[in-house]
């Protein structure tokens, strides 16, 4: 993305969100939604501009790899949002298919790298979710056997990226526009503000369980890197710093005009504080996650972070929730 395309998603997203903010009395969740339709469109935004940057070719490996960390860290920042239009046709396993515990996006992919044509955008559409998104695109840009041959640079490869691109642009531009057509059903049923809260809290959840815990070897088994997201490119530290960025642009604003409103603006305070420390402190580490299993020092500081993730959940789940009455319940996602 160009400097001022940038500069405008920016400005886009800061004029939506003051508009609804500005209003002290603003309901907390026109605050939300108006936010989260910010994260949307600029998810839509950075997505048509990786989509025309493979289109562009795939040459300047490093030109693609930015472009897709870039729509993939805006995915990150709205991925909390559990509810609504990113439910239909299971939206949220087209843009990231993880957990991969059985390898399925490289077998996918590796069965088009070696297939007579590359596929059209439809035949993405039609095929596995596990083709589809940024997992897909991340083996085509940083898998290499040999440590020299990329499967993007080859034709087969670049084509297949280029398809795998534009039914991602589509499916984000969708995304938005039914966000856009969501926006009476959220402001006016009865519901939706617990809703909210409890998918920051499930994305807090499977932060500290999944992202975090689980390849650290925190529950009872090994440290293994290959558990983690983005595992391939060395992001997943970057992507959970992403996570946490847009928990504080698009949820904490809403959850603290709510809990004004309940006479807890303390708890308000303390919840911006603290996503602020735990996402500073993971700007601070290592891209990666996996290297730093192999390397005790950088491991302290994904201790810390483990620890301050933990500190966040136990915030949202024993105090947050509570003060709102919110009684949590399984979710859909739960497991896997």
């Amino acid at each position: 993305m160009t400097l001022r395309r940038s500069l405008f998603a920016l400005l886009a997203t800061s004029l939506l969100s003051s508009s609804a903010w500005a209003d002290d009395e603003a309901d907390p969740k026109e605050r939300w939604y108006t936010a989260i339709g910010g994260q949307y469109q600029t998810l839509q935004d950075e997505s048509a501009a990786l989509a025309d940057t493979l289109q562009g070719g795939c040459q300047n490996t490093n030109a693609v790899r930015d472009a897709w960390l870039e729509a993939y860290k805006t995915w990150q920042q709205v991925r909390y949002v559990d509810f609504g239009p990113i439910e239909q046709q299971s939206r949220a396993w087209q843009l990231q298919f993880w957990p991969d515990r059985k390898n399925l996006v490289a077998k996918k992919v590796d069965a088009w790298l070696k297939a007579p044509n590359p596929p059209t955008p439809e035949q993405v559409s039609a095929d596995s979710v596990a083709l589809k998104g940024f997992p897909a695109l991340e083996y085509l840009l940083f898998e290499s056997e040999n440590g020299d041959t990329l499967p993007l640079e080859s034709q087969q490869g670049c084509a297949l990226a280029s398809a795998i691109g534009q039914h991602l642009a589509t499916t984000t531009q969708a995304l938005n526009q039914d966000w856009q057509a969501f926006e009476e059903h959220y402001l006016n049923t009865e519901g939706y503000a617990d809703i909210t809260v409890e998918s920051a809290l499930h994305g807090l959840q499977i932060l500290d369980d999944k992202r975090l815990a689980e390849p650290m070897g925190l529950r009872g088994k090994s440290r293994n890197g290959y558990l983690a997201d983005a595992w391939r490119s060395g992001e997943s530290v970057t992507l959970i710093a992403a996570s946490l960025a847009g928990l504080e642009q698009s949820f904490v604003p809403g959850a603290q005009a709510l809990l004004q409103q309940e006479g807890e603006a303390e708890l308000g305070q303390e919840l911006e504080e603290t996503l602020s420390e735990t996402r500073a402190l993971a700007e601070s580490l290592p891209s990666g996650l996996a290297p730093a299993l192999e390397d005790e020092q950088a491991y302290k500081g994904l201790q810390r972070l483990y620890v301050q993730v933990e500190q966040l959940r136990q915030l949202m789940e024993y105090k947050i929730a509570p003060a709102l009455d919110i009684k949590q319940g399984f979710n859909s996602s739960d497991g896997d």
